[in-house]
């Protein structure tokens, strides 16, 4: 069979997420053939509602005429009969912009030969057009343009389908209801989580990437009763393996981490951990965890990558944490202070490229020695890492009280969030089991509700890794 790059390009957006993502960032269904540009157009527009690669089904019901759904039909029946691998997309995505780099040079040569009396000033401006387009083509994928009118279809669709089908959230819930009601974490955000040593960052981190992962089931969801989840990847920097695995076992089932690590449950904690286990072994989303003791953002898009073509596809990503992430130079003599800045640049880089959230987190600076606890909330705490402020999109406070440890609760403050508002959300701590659980709220007057809970020094003592 004689090579059809258009169709061989296709067939890889229809059948692998990866490439169906690089194609809609890419953004130019020009370079196809002009029998296959509608097709490629709205194949786009679609992946762009629903961030997945969409059956045949879906993109029949969201064309507008029928005559466009048999040419939709048509076009995706001969696609779909050619034979890919993934790991050529960006060969035959290459081949498309050099024959359409060639075109319009032939084009612009054509003219040219044909209309000499031109002026010089017209010839600028005719081959000032070609060479942008032709140098759009290199432009690295993920850059996304259009006029707001271009996008108009793209947004009434999203709007559409998310007003009919209430199932459809524009990002991933945390189910915490404070959070979310501020925040929404969706492709390419960056949630820092910053604290004092001991202040609990890995363990927020892990309530959250528990949250995301599970969403609305428990260890207690039959198999056939599973809700939507997402699929996420843990880079454990600081802790080992089993002491990670351990961590969000406990916090998955609620059971003491030293009891675990101890072996020494009691018989209804046996049962409540095989339910764990059982819920694990089974549940269709996958939680990798990457013990690895140097890390960069480079090295993490790696070993994303490997991921996706080996086990599953990623939906967010959790790094604990920046304060000893790597530059992807790790020659560099920077201070310490100015790498963080650029760490966090590097990996929201990544995060944006494979339109997927990302949580990390960050060591605040030396808090003032003053009665006013509100003095030591807010961006002063990162002062000297201003660039980790720069380029993540919310950042989230754990406030460090006097005698933090007998506290019942903990407050996180969003001090910074650039898709909604700020405030504190405060939890109740079940650190026994690593767990941060959301403070009762009264339905009548959607207010927390502050009960008497006891001192739990003895719970946290060495629990927070």
């Amino acid at each position: 069979m004689t090579d059809n790059y258009d169709l061989q390009l296709l067939k890889c957006i229809i059948q692998f997420r990866k490439c169906a993502l690089m194609f809609a960032d890419f953004n130019k269904p020009e370079i196809l053939d002009s029998k296959y540009i509608k097709f490629a157009s709205h194949l786009r527009d679609t992946i762009i509602t629903y961030q997945q690669v969409p059956s045949l089904e879906v993109l029949e019901k969201t064309t507008k005429s029928d005559f466009l759904q048999k040419y939709i039909t048509s076009t995706y029946n001969e696609v779909i009969e050619v034979n890919v691998e993934e790991k050529d997309f960006v060969f035959y995505l290459d081949q498309l912009k050099d024959r359409y780099k060639r075109k319009k040079i032939a084009t612009f040569v054509e003219e040219f030969e044909s209309n000499k009396s031109r002026s010089t000033r017209e010839l600028e401006v005719k081959v000032r057009d070609v060479f942008t387009s032709m140098q759009g083509m290199d432009s690295s994928i993920g850059a996304e343009s259009r006029t707001m009118k271009e996008n108009l279809s793209i947004f009434t669709n999203k709007f559409n389908e998310q007003k009919k089908n209430k199932d459809i959230v524009p990002g991933i819930p945390t189910h915490y209801k404070h959070f979310d009601k501020n925040v929404t974490l969706k492709g390419g955000d960056l949630l820092i989580i910053g604290g004092e040593t001991g202040a609990g960052k890995s363990t927020v981190m892990t309530n959250f990437v528990k949250q995301m992962w599970m969403q609305e089931n428990t260890i207690n969801t039959p198999v056939e009763s599973f809700k939507k989840g997402y699929s996420c990847v843990i880079f454990s920097i600081e802790m080992p393996y089993d002491n990670y695995f351990t961590k969000m076992l406990a916090c998955i089932s609620g059971i003491d981490y030293r009891r675990i690590e101890q072996a020494t449950l009691s018989k209804d904690e046996m049962t409540q951990i095989k339910q764990a286990l059982e819920f694990i072994n089974h549940y269709p989303c996958q939680l990798e965890i990457v013990d690895i003791p140097n890390l960069s953002a480079a090295e993490v898009e790696a070993i994303l990558d490997t991921i996706e073509e080996t086990k599953f596809t990623p939906d967010f990503v959790c790094v604990d944490y920046i304060g000893i992430m790597d530059l992807n130079d790790k020659s560099s003599n920077e201070a310490d202070w100015l790498k963080q800045g650029e760490i966090t640049r590097q990996l929201r880089t990544v995060l944006r490229k494979r339109n997927i959230p990302g949580i990390s987190g960050v060591q605040l600076n030396r808090k003032k020695d003053t009665k006013n606890a509100e003095e030591n909330i807010g961006v002063q705490r990162v002062s000297r890492s201003m660039g980790i402020l720069t380029h993540c999109t919310t950042f989230l406070q754990i406030e460090t009280r006097m005698n933090e440890d007998r506290c019942p609760d903990m407050r996180l403050h969003i001090v910074k969030n650039r898709n909604g508002g700020k405030g504190m959300i405060t939890m109740i701590k079940k650190l026994n089991c690593s767990q941060l659980v959301d403070m009762p709220v009264n339905n009548e007057t959607n207010e927390i509700e502050f009960g008497d809970y006891d001192d739990i020094s003895e719970q946290s003592e060495g629990l927070f890794l």
